[in-house]
């Protein structure tokens, strides 16, 4: 079925106890057939994992068994990361609702409209306009209130026991990334280029920063450091309360940087991807220097994800001849010293973006679970 190519090649021990085996990180363990490309990440607890899938579906999965459990359908892609809470899971869709259900039955709870319904995808082509919208904001909960960005042009503040809009903050352009939040602010950037504080209990602006191009990515917090990246070729570094410039690092060759930060608290560091420059970076989050850069094969959109020892990103790539060249693929990266630990190559799928990882994997169990664009669930040992 495919090609799981390991620098660390799964070994079998049989050391005291005859036929006992013990397996790497890396090791294949399931793969599970959805109905579309899966362009939205992983969500897992337990032995559960919830993805969203482009057959407009959301899927609830055994991870023990690797089956399906439930896939509730609506009438758009669903490129969302779901949000667990309680006992709902939350979700967008393209069809433009934001939906609430029982995360056993499957139930719905409530929908809400964001209005987005109708805008239309340009996704990821070889032709101008080159606007690349393959991405979807998430939902984020703080206290009773959840936080979702709309392609309308708002970013929604939605009481999550009753699915009502409390208020909604209009930007200057379509929101496709996740909002992050603290005690006073929630976060944002928009299609225009432009990151917004937005007050949490009133929904008024505090302060708003313009970057110089797409903002597709999320933000994310490191103390009062504020970090995002544009398609501008920037990563910034924000003071949070007042959205001044701290620090700010260029991509090499005019890159874009699609990619969101996940942010190692306890090392005060953060891991980010990159597009043309096919990199995973290490960045010290106070003083945004570069502690270690390790070369990928193809685009690093997706937002990277953490374990105890390392840290995960997929790559998608293309065919279109006479471009740079890019290649599908999926990492694990060692954090101290961003060394690859092990990587697979995801199968070719039809279409200018040819295959790969885009979305967030989930770690559950001592699994790594991949949402893969070939359409497939990919399961792996921690």
């Amino acid at each position: 079925m495919k090609s799981f190519t390991k620098l660390n090649i799964t070994i079998y021990l049989c050391l005291l106890i005859p036929f006992v085996v013990f397996s790497h990180s890396g090791e294949h363990q399931a793969s599970i057939k959805l109905g579309g490309q899966n362009w939205g990440g992983i969500t897992a607890q337990d032995n559960t994992a919830y993805v969203g899938s482009d057959d407009g579906k959301l899927y609830a999965i055994d991870l023990k068994n690797h089956k399906i459990i439930w896939a509730f359908p609506t009438t758009g892609k669903v490129r969302s990361k779901p949000l667990l809470d309680g006992q709902a899971v939350l979700f967008s869709s393209d069809d433009g609702h934001l939906y609430s259900l029982d995360r056993k039955s499957a139930l719905v709870n409530w929908q809400t409209n964001l209005n987005d319904g109708q805008v239309a995808r340009q996704l990821p082509e070889d032709k101008s306009p080159w606007s690349f919208d393959y991405t979807k904001s998430s939902p984020v909960v703080s206290n009773n209130t959840i936080f979702v960005g709309s392609a309308d042009n708002h970013l929604y503040a939605i009481n999550k026991t009753t699915g009502k809009v409390e208020w909604r903050f209009e930007t200057n352009s379509m929101i496709r990334g996740t909002a992050t939040f603290d005690e006073q602010n929630v976060y944002i950037g928009c299609w225009q280029g432009t990151v917004y504080a937005i007050d949490k209990k009133t929904g008024q602006l505090n302060w708003q920063f313009a970057s110089k191009g797409v903002i597709s990515s999320s933000p994310a917090l490191y103390n009062q450091t504020l970090i995002i990246s544009s398609r501008d070729t920037y990563i910034y570094g924000l003071n949070k309360d007042t959205g001044k410039v701290k620090w700010q690092i260029v991509m090499p060759g005019g890159s874009w940087v699609e990619s969101s930060a996940v942010v190692d608290n306890s090392a005060g560091t953060f891991y980010i991807g990159s597009s043309d420059a096919k990199k995973l970076y290490k960045i010290d989050a106070q003083a945004g220097a570069i502690i270690w850069q390790t070369s990928l094969s193809g685009w690093a959109w997706g937002k990277p994800v953490m374990s105890e020892h390392y840290v995960f990103i997929g790559a998608t790539g293309h065919d279109h001849p006479g471009w740079f060249k890019t290649q599908r693929g999926f990492y694990a990266l060692d954090k101290t010293t961003g060394k690859i630990a092990w990587q697979y190559q995801p199968s070719k799928i039809t279409g200018f973006v040819h295959g790969g990882v885009y979305a967030e994997p989930a770690i559950a169990n001592n699994k790594v679970v991949v949402p893969d664009l070939d359409g497939h669930i990919h399961i792996f040992k921690l």
